[in-house]
């Protein structure tokens, strides 16, 4: 991207704006914007187009809004490539600094040993989900709530009932679906008080009908039977031609295959199930069986009447259904643990490694606190899950004469507004940084980021944009009100600044960013001091020189200069020799203005006036032009008030402040003026900064409007006639 072209109508108060900024030169662009001219307004567009949201007017809601941003070719700029810097915003939050802490190579290490001990437990957890009729997403869960400990693995949890799983009897519960019984209502129905005192009762005529059984008995009931048999049958023990004898009281039954077994057990059961008290039980809980969500559990009932006796111990059946499932399949489960063991020791040298990390943002910390002055520290409390990308940073705050970790909600209400915008600007370069460690090639929209920031932390903002000036990265386009800030950036920020500094100007609701001049805005003085032969040059300069003479403690050559800015009783009678004396012995080496000698200067000022005002308006700084108007307007007010005051021994009396005191005095003797007063309230208002004219004292007199001044004048001359004719 080398240019960009903006194309903009009713963007939050920009009625008209189209231009082009160029980044072939310099990619660092300066706009100095007087407050209401359009810098926020298009600060705000920038970060609408960012968010790919829809700008508006806010005050003239029916405006058809237009916004166009496009690079040289006609292309959409990227919305990604844009990050726009407000002057504040508290709740703002880096979403990249993750990045910042990331170490790809100990990450990669990290996500293959854990894809593999991941890749193990997908396998186990889908084969429990066909045993169990249990979602996969919700089976771990289910496993570490067997656990005794508190916030269990899922690893810690089958290690812990491995010997149970892998030695003990199985159980035969594996058809049993877990989710048939393990549902809310149907936990809530079996919980019930009834249907509790039921299952006892039912337990109780099924231990006798059991204990008085052929083949089964209370502690060999037909799951241990079953399990028996499935150990028989696994071993292959009929096909070696082995049988078992079954004790049925004084005769003896001998069984020589499985399905002789399974025939003579199955029918042991049906005969108990078949007992009458015992399904007169069973009838009874079946008839409290209502509710549509139980309807599932009545047809799961009365396939497994032989589960109900469980019932009623649910923590224990819970166990039991988990183990069974998990012993047929023992296999992966043991696979999945030793995957998992012999994976520890890299994952321990990976979290040393990642301990030791230093990363790219405490690289940016460590800048942050050499640059910035703030009462805290910022540290991170899960340094080892951010580095992994295993968890998202959380930081805390260590401030000073405080032991105890604060955290950036509390800070903030203790911070000053100057430290709390440190603080945001942290999280700036935060982002900023994340850009760059990603190759985020970015455009950034920077709003008055020094705004309310003490010197020290501003001119630490200056270096970081310089920083940010010499990395190929990124383009900027810094705006401010400010134009201390303005031309510190210029001077220290970029040496090409110059070439890409603009003033933006509002003409009816058009704006217009125009191009500025290094030495109209660096050297003006130097500039007039060279070219005197230009009457509007020559008049600027006389504030300039009075400075000067001031400085240096030249009282006589003060005095005579102040005659050219106020009304002295010598003022009518200066020419331009005796300013030509007087720079002489300010400046050794001041070229002859080569104008007339004995041209009265206060005849020159208000002529030169009469020509600007008449003159088309430029667009640009024009700052003797505006410096001439305000010396003009000023000796005419005074001109004026003298005049109607017409006391001249109180007015030679007068030592500093002469307009302000001249216009008390006016006040007094002509209250009813209305309209002088509020012309001449204006002169007070507009005109002292732009006279008194130093290098610190350039912002009021840029963000006064030629117009402005032209108006004036015209005003403040026609007051002039009329007590004239007067």
């Amino acid at each position: 991207m080398k240019e960009i072209h903006l194309n903009l109508e009713n963007c939050y108060g920009i009625r008209k704006l189209k231009t082009s900024i160029c980044f072939d030169q310099t990619a660092t662009q300066l706009i100095y914007a007087p407050n209401g001219t359009m810098k926020t307004s298009l600060a705000k567009t920038f970060d609408d187009f960012s968010k790919q949201e829809q700008s508006k007017d806010l005050i003239y809601t029916d405006r058809e809004t237009k916004r166009h941003i496009v690079d040289e070719e006609g292309n959409e700029i990227s919305p990604e490539s844009i990050f726009v810097v407000k002057p504040y915003d508290q709740d703002f939050s880096s979403d990249k600094v993750a990045l910042l802490l990331a170490n790809e190579k100990l990450r990669t290490e990290y996500e293959e040993v854990h894809h593999n001990i991941e890749g193990h437990k997908e396998i186990l957890l889908k084969k429990l989900a066909e045993y169990s009729g249990v979602k996969v997403e919700n089976i771990e869960g289910e496993i570490c709530s067997l656990s005794s400990g508190e916030k269990m693995d899922i690893y810690t949890s089958l290690k812990e009932i491995e010997d149970q799983v892998i030695n003990d009897e199985e159980l035969d519960f594996v058809e049993i679906k877990y989710s048939s019984i393990f549902d809310e209502a149907v936990v809530a129905f079996l919980e019930s008080t009834d249907v509790k005192n039921q299952i006892s009762e039912y337990i109780l005529r099924y231990d006798e009908l059991v204990s008085s059984s052929r083949f089964l008995q209370k502690n060999f009931n037909h799951y241990n039977a079953n399990a028996v048999m499935r150990n028989l049958k696994s071993n292959r023990f009929f096909d070696a031609k082995h049988s078992i004898n079954l004790n049925d009281d004084d005769n003896i039954i001998t069984v020589e295959d499985d399905k002789t077994f399974n025939e003579l057990i199955q029918e042991e059961m049906n005969t108990i199930l078949e007992d009458p008290d015992l399904k007169s039980i069973f009838n009874s809980i079946d008839k409290k069986i209502s509710n549509q969500k139980l309807r599932d559990f009545r047809e799961f009932l009365f396939e497994h009447q032989e589960i109900l006796p469980e019932l009623s111990d649910l923590p224990r059946l819970k166990r039991m259904l988990w183990i069974s499932y998990l012993q047929a399949n023992k296999e992966q489960m043991q696979k999945l643990l030793e995957v998992y063991k012999n994976a520890q020791e890299d994952i321990n040298r990976i979290i040393v490694d990642a301990e030791s990390e230093t990363t790219k943002w405490e690289e940016v910390l460590a800048i942050f606190h050499a640059r910035f002055h703030v009462p805290f520290r910022v540290r991170i409390e899960n340094k080892v899950d951010s580095v992994l990308g295993r968890g998202i940073p959380v930081f805390f705050y260590d401030f000073e004469d405080c032991e105890d970790r604060i955290e950036q909600d509390l800070l903030l209400r203790v911070l000053s507004r100057g430290e709390g915008r440190a603080l945001y600007l942290l999280n700036i370069i935060f982002e900023i940084q994340s850009r760059k460690a990603t190759g985020q090639d970015t455009l950034l929209i920077i709003d008055d980021i020094a705004d309310s920031f003490d010197y020290q932390n501003k001119y630490a903002i200056v270096e970081y944009l310089k920083d940010l000036a010499e990395d190929s990265s990124f383009k900027m386009i810094i705006m401010t009100h400010n134009f201390d800030f303005f031309r510190t950036v210029q001077s220290r920020v970029d040496p090409l600044a110059w070439v890409g500094s603009y003033i933006a100007e509002r003409t009816n609701g058009q704006i217009d960013f125009v191009p500025v001049k290094g030495e109209e805005m660096n050297t003006p003085f130097k500039s007039w001091r060279e070219d005197l032969s230009d009457p509007v040059k020559l008049l600027a300069s006389i504030p300039f020189a009075r400075n000067i003479a001031e400085y240096i403690g030249d009282k006589i050559c003060c005095g005579k200069l102040t005659a050219f800015l106020h009304i002295k009783q010598e003022t009518y009678n200066l020419n331009i020799g005796d300013l030509e004396v007087l720079y002489g012995d300010l400046f050794s080496d001041i070229m002859k203005s080569r104008l007339d000698a004995d041209k009265k200067v206060i005849e020159l000022l208000f002529e030169q006036a009469d020509i600007l005002t008449e003159e088309p308006i430029e667009n640009g700084i024009n700052l003797e032009k505006k410096v001439v108007l305000s010396m003009a307007i000023r000796l005419k007010a005074e001109e004026y008030m003298i005049k109607k005051i017409d006391n001249n021994e109180w007015v030679s009396k007068i030592s500093g402040n002469q307009t302000g005191k001249l216009f008390g005095k006016f006040k007094k003797q002509f209250g009813s003026d209305y309209d002088a007063i509020e012309i001449i309230g204006k002169v007070c208002l507009m005109t002292p900064e732009n006279i008194h004219l130093n290098s610190f004292m350039f912002e009021p007199i840029i963000d006064m409007s030629d117009r402005h001044l032209r108006e004036l004048y015209q005003e403040v001359a026609a007051l002039d006639k009329v007590a004239a004719e007067v």
